[in-house]
């Protein structure tokens, strides 16, 4: 009987077909779970920094957040890191006032919140640790991003692939794709001091449908970082069917076998890939196709012909760009 008789096709398709069905279901349960906002915990604020310097000096200045959260810090500390004496609030003048009117440390107020300043000193003192065992919100990143740049703390030096914000932002790429495009809007929102960041974080973005990207979102990354993320996902798809086109080395004729099943077989496989091809297609995908057809070539030569094709799909398939 023909490999691709009526009923051997049947048995030689459904399988495959199951695969893809269930694939598909796995992909639309991941779907819903994307759709759940990750938990962020509170933050657990450092409030007193005075062991956060060499020698242990007092403090001699207190920051007041916006929800009314004090933190004993150090004058020095903040004139080093900053280019602009902290947004003008600790020049001369301006500290000579509030030393004035404090009977002790001078109390500064800031327009930001306490998970915020938290952050910010973080940066200040050169904390590049975790914070505790807790994960800012990005609502909180963004702040502290635009906190350093008005109090003239170099973002782009405060952000290094080794720094704190550099480990919460990777942190929350690793919770899911659509985590990943919040911290990949964030940081095409602040390029180019954070392009790197949008680099690292576009490579969680390859299970992302692109109807996920709403006209909002689309307006907060730009026109140039929305591109860039477009041709990262068609890229990757076009370039995995392209990976598709070369068959299998065929022997040559035999007296018990054609290549007929080897090439029917691939035909097959690819076509199913070629209509599934995605950004993130998988070697668990790729395998589990190749191991439901490759147990029906009968022929050696051509069983191991269709094995090596399939490691060398693998291989050029994982050479292929990951991010913007």
């Amino acid at each position: 009987m023909e490999l691709f008789d009526i009923i051997e096709l049947k048995s030689y398709v459904t399988p495959l077909a199951e695969r893809l069905r269930i694939a598909i279901a796995d992909a639309q349960k991941r779907d819903l779970l994307l759709a759940s906002p990750a938990a962020v915990a509170t933050p657990h604020i450092r409030r007193d920094w005075t062991t956060a310097t060499d020698d242990n000096a007092p403090p001699d200045l207190t920051l007041s957040s916006s929800d009314s959260v004090t933190f004993r810090v150090h004058q020095d500390h903040l004139l080093a890191a900053s280019t602009n004496e902290f947004s003008k609030k600790l020049s001369p003048p301006q500290l000579e006032k509030l030393n004035v009117n404090a009977a002790n440390a001078p109390t500064l107020t800031l327009p930001y919140p306490s998970a915020v300043v938290h952050i910010l000193l973080h940066v200040v003192y050169k904390e590049d640790g975790r914070l505790r065992d807790e994960t800012p919100s990005l609502a909180d990143i963004s702040s502290a991003i635009r906190a350093l740049k008005e109090c003239g703390i170099p973002s782009k030096r405060s952000i290094l692939d080794s720094s704190l914000l550099f480990g919460i932002m990777a942190s929350h790429c690793k919770l899911s794709p659509l985590a990943a495009l919040e911290v990949y809007t964030l940081a095409a929102s602040h390029a180019p001091d954070l392009h790197h960041v949008a680099v690292y974080a576009s490579r969680f973005l390859l299970p992302l449908r692109f109807s996920r990207i709403t006209d909002e979102i689309a307006a907060s990354m730009g026109a140039v970082y929305l591109l860039r993320l477009s041709q990262l996902l068609v890229g990757r798809t076009q370039e995995f069917k392209r990976l598709l086109l070369p068959t299998p080395q065929l022997h040559k004729p035999l007296p018990h076998c054609d290549t007929r099943v080897l090439r029917e077989a691939w035909t097959l496989v690819t076509a199913f890939l070629m209509w599934h091809a995605t950004p993130d297609v998988g070697d668990a995908t790729i395998d589990g196709l190749k191991d439901t057809v490759i147990d029906r070539i009968r022929c050696k030569r051509c069983n191991d012909s269709f094995e090596r094709r399939f490691e060398a799909l693998k291989h050029s398939w994982s050479l292929v760009r990951c991010t913007i």
